[in-house]
């Protein structure tokens, strides 16, 4: 009679939970020319070992940003920028 040998290889692999994503972006203040306020970004989850860095930009004339990379903390869930309002370009009159 003959047996059956059935070996069976069994591996754990650990998964990688998702990184945070941006859950909500907020401004502090509705800003007037030249005044300064602060933005900040909210995550899905605590950041990182090594923190979450997100790319900012502004699309707007009228509002500056001093830096273009914001980084949550590892642990936190919430970074704050700076952002500045100053006074529209003015258009050149032509002669």
């Amino acid at each position: 009679m003959n047996k059956l040998l059935l070996i069976v290889f069994a591996s754990v692999t650990a998964i990688a939970a998702p990184p945070p994503r941006i859950k909500s972006l907020t401004c502090t203040k509705v800003l007037t020319v030249g005044q300064t306020g602060a933005c900040v970004i909210t995550l899905t989850g605590k950041a990182p070992k090594k923190g979450s860095t997100f790319r900012i930009s502004v699309n707007s004339t009228e509002l500056i940003i001093p830096a273009t990379n914001v980084t949550v903390s590892p642990g936190q869930t919430t970074a704050s920028f700076p952002i500045k309002h100053i006074a529209p370009l003015q258009p050149i009159a032509s002669r």
